[in-house]
């Protein structure tokens, strides 16, 4: 099981979405993600998901956060992975 803090920064955007892959050194397994703290000027959030991936090589999860605007700020996320392999964290 690995827990860390993300930031997803606006230039991360895609339209009306945010995407960041966070390494957490686990594979496979249930990855569950909640909105800590957001820029107050981004517009309403509409859903906030995360799967287990592997990026490059590394081990960990892709996170997507869609909106009803275009983001315009960054915004903090919790990240919770339980998986198969050495926990990294970062606080």
């Amino acid at each position: 099981m690995s827990w860390l803090e993300a930031t997803i920064a606006p230039s991360a955007r895609e339209g009306r979405w945010l995407t960041r892959f966070v390494e957490t050194g686990q594979r496979g397994g249930c990855v569950l993600c909640t909105l800590t703290r957001q820029d107050p000027n981004n517009p309403a959030v509409i859903s906030v998901s995360a799967a287990s991936a592997v990026k490059e090589g590394r081990e960990g999860a892709e996170v997507t956060v869609q909106f009803f605007g275009e983001p315009c700020g960054p915004l903090t996320l919790s990240v919770v992975h339980f998986g198969e392999g050495p926990a990294v964290a970062e606080v």
